[in-house]
């Protein structure tokens, strides 16, 4: 990105916390999948976490039918819910988006908050969850609280629509370091451990 971006989007000595945020992370979430297209690359699963690049969902979906990223699927994980990326919808025509295709209750528009001219905002955390082949969350009981209590910041029925379709439910964090060690794991296609990683990686 750097290279071409006047904007100097990211050499500023921090990821968050920047009045551009939306849009810095809508540009590295579309160059991403412009990469991948590019690159005739076509992974079987994108796993995207929170607002952040939470816009991989819709423009996966919308934008990249017919390219080699066009049977890809979105895995869309949230830690988060109070965080949703909301933003006026002008942005959405710089990233290629069309902005009154997108911008309706069941696709990228936020339930409650809008911009300064009176035009409801986008909001990229509901519309990954909307766009995403499946979402996870942290945990079994975060999964539950932001289906029916305020955790769930205004999304609750979207999350449960998710968990009606099948596409939504909560993973524990965590993993079984015995288990799941790159050095006895028997679904890879090489052991590694922390000496021998990069050609277990390569492989």
């Amino acid at each position: 990105l750097e290279p071409h971006s006047k904007e100097n989007f990211f050499w500023r000595q921090k990821v968050y916390g920047c009045p551009d945020d939306v849009s810095r992370f809508l540009w590295f979430s579309r160059a991403a999948l412009e990469y991948l297209a590019w690159s005739g690359k076509s992974p079987d699963v994108l796993h995207i976490h929170d607002w952040q690049t939470g816009a991989v969902a819709p423009m996966l979906k919308e934008l990249y039918k017919g390219t080699s990223i066009g049977r890809t699927r979105a895995c869309f994980t949230i830690h988060n819910t109070a965080f949703q990326g909301r933003e006026s919808p002008a942005l959405l025509d710089a990233i290629g988006l069309d902005r009154k295709h997108m911008l309706v209750p069941d696709r990228m528009q936020d339930d409650s908050h809008k911009s300064k001219d009176g035009v409801p905002d986008i909001n990229i955390l509901k519309a990954a969850l909307i766009y995403a082949d499946h979402v996870t969350t942290v945990s079994p009981k975060y999964a539950e609280e932001v289906q029916h209590t305020p955790f769930g910041e205004g999304l609750q029925r979207w999350f449960g629509k998710a968990r009606e379709e099948g596409r939504f439910c909560g993973v524990l964090n965590g993993i079984d370091t015995e288990v799941w060690s790159p050095r006895v794991d028997r679904f890879i296609a090489r052991t590694f451990d922390s000496e021998t990683v990069t050609e277990g990686k390569l492989a």
